[in-house]
């Protein structure tokens, strides 16, 4: 016990002092990346004033000098042209100095939150801290859009590069009307541009309001029906306690044959027991927290590569039977409108699908009424994260669309997703204990629930 308290004191120790490295990194970085837009900026109006000298020089000298007007009239369109480019270049540079911008403000928001770290830390009385501390200590300041201090320094940008593209409209027009419309219009796309960037710094950058789940012993109760089915198929009597291991076949207690009999069984994929709440706390999780749910899946059935020519035509046409009895019987209790989506649309989708497992996941879903916005049947293979595969899996998902929350029943898969997922929640299963993989680092974002109700509180406390 006393090791251990030691332990956690080192690693408080440790990382009090990565904290006050980093604040001291980030905040020269903040302070560089300002000099870099000053710099930027000054480079910037030094360049887009020669243009307008040399263009001022030119008409001021015209009427003294014919040969100087017949040159003006031959580069009339390419110079309209080039004062146009100049105008596109300058709003690309504003972009670039934007996100300048907005990095120096995420620089400023972590130094705050490391320095809230550090002045809770020192236990002083919280009056006598409000009256010495100047700077914030909130990690939602300052504004990303900042309307008295940067949007100048846009209208700016969006001044200059409106004159060339009024300049060059006006050349290639000459008329004053709608090259005045169109620099306005280039003007104001400025503003909207710097308010959109801002927009998503603050609610999508590095943010995401997406909760991956898995199917199979997340949102059904698969242990259960596997020894269900089992104990129908060759009376072997196993308690779904007693599956500490997947697949079961090696726990010594069925075969591979027999497993794979339960799996090319379509009874089992929709006869399927739905876990208990997970409906309603997904509609509470779509409705109140606006996340919207991606569900990952494998489905690598039926496998028919072990049977002969007639089981092959067999199994297959037991599967194309059952779909086609389950279809109907989804139609007669499937809401007309489910997921806001006509259930006549939604049927002719499932025919256009040649997968068989696919039709009957999609259609399991839409029978429990389960809301999703995404369902993923992953390809290849199911367990890399290397990107480097292109696989269609849950793991690219996740780095890619930056998955917030992902709900796994697999211990090996929810390590890997701990560090591409903010909170992986670990639905409690004999099979998923730690104490199975002693071999294993398992990261403090992974979070242990036993129900779906468990999950709700969760997110509602980290929401």
């Amino acid at each position: 016990m006393n090791n251990k308290t030691t332990d956690i004191k080192s690693n408080e120790g440790l990382f009090r002092d990565y904290l006050y490295k980093e604040y001291s990194y980030i905040a020269e970085a903040h302070f560089k990346t300002i000099e870099t837009i000053s710099t930027f900026f000054k480079h910037y109006l030094a360049l887009m004033t020669i243009p307008i000298i040399l263009i001022t020089y030119l008409f001021a000298t015209a009427s003294k000098n014919v040969q100087i007007i017949e040159m003006i009239n031959t580069l009339k369109l390419p110079g309209a042209i080039l004062l146009i480019v100049i105008a596109s270049a300058g709003c690309a540079v504003m972009l670039y100095i934007i996100n300048l911008r907005l990095d120096a403000l995420l620089y400023a928001r972590t130094v705050n939150g490391i320095r809230k770290y550090f002045y809770d830390l020192s236990g002083i009385d919280t009056n006598i801290k409000l009256r010495m501390r100047t700077l914030p200590q909130t990690t939602s300041q300052p504004a990303y859009y900042e309307t008295y201090y940067f949007l100048p320094v846009i209208f700016a940008f969006a001044l200059l590069n409106s004159v060339y593209i009024l300049a060059g409209s006006f050349i290639l027009t000459n008329q004053f009307a709608p090259s005045f419309i169109s620099s306005l219009i280039f003007f104001l796309m400025h503003i909207v541009f710097y308010r959109a960037y801002a927009l998503h710094r603050e609610a999508g950058y590095l943010k995401s309001n997406i909760i991956g789940i898995d199917i199979d012993g997340v949102l059904n109760k698969h242990r259960d029906h596997f020894c269900k089915l089992i104990k129908e198929k060759t009376m072997k009597d196993i308690s779904p306690k007693e599956i500490t291991h997947i697949p079961v076949h090696e726990l010594g207690k069925t075969t591979l044959e027999e497993d794979n009999a339960v799996f090319n069984d379509p009874r089992y994929w929709v006869e399927m027991p739905l876990e208990d709440d997970s409906s309603k706390n997904m509609k509470k999780l779509r409705n109140i927290f606006k996340l919207k749910v991606f569900i990952f899946t494998y489905r690598g059935w039926p496998d028919v590569k072990q049977f002969s020519n007639e089981e092959k035509i067999e199994v297959l046409s037991n599967w194309r039977t059952t779909l086609v009895d389950y279809e109907k019987c989804v139609s007669t209790t499937l809401s007309k409108s489910a997921m806001g989506l006509n259930y006549h649309k939604l049927r002719n989708r499932f025919r256009k699908n040649k997968n068989i497992i696919n039709r009957i996941t999609k259609l399991w879903l839409e029978n429990n009424n389960i809301e999703y916005n995404r369902l993923i049947i992953e390809k290849g293979n199911e367990n890399t994260t290397d990107p480097r595969g292109l696989f269609y899996n849950r793991f690219n998902f996740s780095r890619k669309k930056r998955i917030k929350y992902f709900v796994e029943d697999d211990l090996e898969k929810a390590i890997k997703l701990a560090f591409l997922c903010d909170i992986v929640f670990l639905m409690d299963h004999p099979y998923n204990k730690f104490e199975a993989f002693s071999d294993m680092t398992i990261p403090p974002n992974i979070i242990r629930v036993k129900s779906w109700n468990d999950i709700y509180r969760n997110i509602r406390k980290l929401s």
